[in-house]
């Protein structure tokens, strides 16, 4: 999940993580190691939802995407038994 800056401005934007195990994801710009927002689900039992929204100044071709974090377990699920994971940004200004 990738969204790439069309021009420089203010953008928008959200994710919403579905699992039916532990996740935990960042939210990064240009590289991983550059975390802007993140989504942390160590619920054990049951369901796992988690969903944020940032607001950030990008320049025309920046990359904002989601990334696992190195070392932990991540199993997300993008449209699998009813689950669902979303992720998208838009420009504000």
């Amino acid at each position: 999940m990738v969204c790439v800056s069309s021009r420089t401005g203010t953008y928008s934007f959200s994710s919403s993580l579905s699992s039916i195990d532990v996740f935990r994801v960042n939210l990064v710009l240009k590289t991983v190691t550059n975390v802007i927002g993140y989504l942390y689900e160590d619920n054990p039992n049951g369901f796992r939802h988690e969903s944020t929204s940032i607001v950030t100044h990008l320049t025309a071709g920046d990359d904002v995407w989601v990334a696992c974090v190195p070392g932990t377990a991540s199993n997300i699920d993008g449209g699998h038994g009813g689950l669902h994971s979303h992720f998208s940004g838009f420009l504000v200004d």
